[in-house]
């Protein structure tokens, strides 16, 4: 079964190496932009982004949302955009204020997080007693 997916003829596209060769390659490309872009272009616009707080809140979340839709195009989810985006972000000289300017949307999101995962719980009253120790 696992050697039948190397097989092109039978999936109708490349065979499963090539598939993962493809993988490899466009992430090989998108961590070398992502070097380049943090070591010549970022300390340049985030100089201009430090002139007020909410220029670097607005260029931070663009920046990071930017690169997130790029991911997408790549055909990456834009969660590892977003992840990679503030790995760059970490080598720019004006982390501390980036990172004190996003902690309250870094704190609404954990909240939203365990929100939405309350939301997906089951509470009818049989679960209930099944998760009781005593019932």
């Amino acid at each position: 079964l696992i050697l039948s997916s190397f097989d092109p003829e039978k999936h109708g596209g490349p065979s499963f190496g090539v598939q993962i060769a493809i993988m490899l390659g466009k992430f090989a490309a998108t961590l070398v932009i992502l070097y380049f872009l943090s070591r010549f272009v970022l300390n340049g616009w985030f100089k201009l982004f430090a002139v007020s707080g909410e220029m670097l809140f607005v260029g931070t979340v663009g920046y990071a949302l930017g690169i997130a839709g790029l991911a997408g195009l790549a055909e990456f989810s834009p969660e590892i955009g977003g992840f990679f985006a503030g790995v760059s972000l970490s080598a720019v000289p004006y982390r501390l204020e980036i990172e004190h300017k996003v902690e309250p949307i870094k704190a609404f999101g954990v909240v939203l997080f365990f929100f939405m995962l309350g939301i997906d719980l089951d509470l009818d009253l049989d679960s209930l007693k099944e998760a009781l120790p005593w019932s």
